[in-house]
């Protein structure tokens, strides 16, 4: 048993039938084995009824008009079983030639029931089995008995309705129609006699009303097509019809085959409200659901809805893992019930494509029945919510052929590891989430492995552009490059004002030198001038007292000659000298 929470509402709502599932293919050993060896959830399942389940598929569910009994379809083989509630296990079950399309109870218990088959055929059944088989013209797609008139209705792939008097034994007149084929049928449940309108539903999109009170023509035609806002691909045929239900008999609602649901007053031709269930799926059942609220149960193959009739406004929805086909609320009517006490109660039995019927039980619709109200005593501990599983059967994983690959479990193939079912394979749990792990730190690993290349690339492309670039330039774009390369400016500004200040001494230095040079110079060529002029003019050898008076006067001039300027004479001697030597030298070695 499980609970779950609407999202939208915060409803809980519990699903009885949940526990764990074994496929069918395991031996009988391995089943009791994995049910019974130390396995808490088999220790406490509930099983509301005993049997509650069909060999492939389940298709039509109702109970009995006096809620005593439970009825079922399934395949395969076609069946039906009747369960007692109150012994919450099966009263019988029996086998027919063909597929049951509908059936309907003929009294108010399991005692007489028609089916209707896919092989145009109605087979009536009475306490002991099969009591009579009649055929009719055309393929049949819906029945149901009017207990008033004690005639059976029929329709299907064409446009009459055919009738059935069972009090009589024959056909009567069928019921002509304008449509080219009829999908459903209905009429007020259980005989409440508020109206007594038959109401049929067609692939054109209308609904046609008879009185078979007064006469055997129409009374009214609907229309439904304009209150629709999808027409697309037949998304207006008409796939489900009740008429009556609420709290004064005078509603009535209608599905379409792209899932818009419209409710009526049958007084009016302009739909109450209108509901989409925004999966472009058809309708396959709908009811009201009466409490202090009148609610509207809505269901397509995906989803079962649960919505305010008034305003719309959904209290809960319903997603089981496989398709719904049929669904009932165990509902007892206060006319056909032994003690005249009408019930209302919050269990929902789901006819769906698989091998059990699940059952889910809404506290908010009503009480949990007489014959199971131990359901409220589990609901009240049941605090925690469960999010529902997309595993088919616990301990085993449905893997498609592709992922088989992925997981690389194909050296499996043909082993008791891997079972083949349909298109792919199912595989234990261990074995899957071991290779599912395995995949995940291998895709982990490759994707750190492109991260740190794509790391690498970038890096390279980096040192690429700096490359180019000057290292003390490419510095700068850095806080600490910023810093280091103020510090290098401020030390060559400094640099360059002391040498600035260096070359303004030595530049000083400079003119001086060549000043006091110039002036040697001159001085020097004064001299040179002046000792030629002296040589022309004596030609003959001086005397002895003219010598000493030369000798006196170059002295006077060697005294005036300055220091530097001798000095300078004696080291430009020295290294002519030194030149010479060199030159000698060299020769000489050559």
């Amino acid at each position: 048993m499980k609970s779950f929470v609407s999202p939208t509402t915060g409803i809980k709502y519990y699903q009885i039938s949940a526990a764990k599932s074994l496929p069918q293919w395991l031996s009988e050993k391995k089943r009791k084995e994995k049910q019974l060896k130390k396995d808490r959830e088999y220790e406490t399942r509930i099983e509301l009824l005993q049997g509650f389940n069909f060999p492939e598929a389940s298709q039509k569910i109702y109970t009995s008009p006096d809620g005593q009994f439970l009825a079922a379809s399934g395949v395969y083989k076609p069946q039906l079983k009747m369960f007692e509630v109150d012994q919450l296990s099966v009263k019988f079950e029996r086998f027919v030639d063909c597929e049951i399309l509908q059936f309907n109870f003929l009294s108010t218990d399991y005692s007489k029931i028609a089916y209707l088959q896919a092989d145009r055929t109605i087979e009536l059944h009475a306490r002991f089995g099969a009591y009579y088989k009649l055929r009719i013209p055309k393929f049949g797609r819906d029945m149901m008995y009017d207990n008033e008139s004690c005639e059976l209705y029929a329709c299907g792939a064409g446009s009459e309705i055919y009738r059935f008097n069972l009090e009589h034994g024959c056909f009567s007149t069928p019921l002509t129609t304008k449509f080219e084929s009829l999908n459903v049928c209905s009429r007020e449940s259980f005989g409440r006699g508020a109206h007594g309108l038959l109401g049929f539903g067609g692939d054109e999109g209308s609904l046609i009303f008879y009185d078979p009170r007064a006469s055997d023509k129409e009374i009214s035609i609907i229309d439904i097509k304009p209150h629709l806002n999808n027409l697309d691909n037949d998304a207006y045929q008409i796939t489900s019809l009740q008429i009556g239900g609420d709290n004064n008999g005078l509603g009535m609602i209608t599905g379409t085959l792209g899932g818009s649901i419209l409710v009526y007053d049958v007084r009016s031709s302009k739909p109450i409200i209108v509901k989409e269930h925004q999966n472009d799926l058809k309708i396959v059942y709908n009811s009201f659901h009466n409490t202090e609220t009148t609610y509207v149960v809505s269901a397509d193959p995906k989803v079962l809805k649960i919505w305010e009739r008034d305003t719309g406004k959904i209290l809960a929805s319903i997603e089981p893992k496989a398709d719904i086909n049929h669904v009932c609320i165990y509902n007892i009517d206060a006319q056909n019930s032994a003690n005249r006490i009408g019930q209302t109660s919050g269990l929902i039995f789901l006819a769906g494509e698989q091998s059990d019927i699940e059952t889910y039980y809404i506290p908010a619709l009503g009480p949990a029945p007489h014959w199971c109200s131990w359901i409220d005593n589990f609901t009240e501990e049941l605090e925690e919510t469960y999010e529902q599983s997309k595993i088919i059967y616990d301990d085993f994983k449905f893997v498609e052929e592709k992922e088989i690959e992925k997981l690389g479990l194909s050296h499996l193939v043909g082993s008791p590891y891997l079972k083949a079912y349909m298109h792919g394979y199912f595989v234990e749990m261990p074995l899957y989430s071991k290779m599912v792990a395995k995949l995940k730190k291998k895709e982990q690993e490759q994707k750190e492995l492109q991260q740190q290349q794509e790391q690498q690339q970038k890096q390279q492309k980096q040192q690429k552009q700096t490359s180019n670039l000057n290292k003390d330039q490419s510095l700068i774009f850095t806080d600490k490059g910023k810093q280091t390369h103020q510090q290098k400016q401020q030390e060559s500004k400094d640099i360059i004002q002391s040498h600035a200040q260096s070359m303004v001494v030595l530049n000083d230095d400079l003119t001086k030198l060549t000043k006091k040079t110039k002036n040697v110079i001159e001085n020097f060529e004064l001299v040179n001038t002046n000792k030629s002029k002296s040589n022309d003019q004596i030609k003959k050898e001086p005397k002895l007292y003219e010598l000493k008076e030369l000798s006196s006067e170059k002295q006077k001039r060697a005294e005036k000659v300055p220091l530097e300027l001798r000095l300078l004479k004696q080291k430009s001697n020295s290294n002519a000298t030194g030149l010479a030597k060199q030159i000698t030298f060299d020769i000489k070695k050559k």
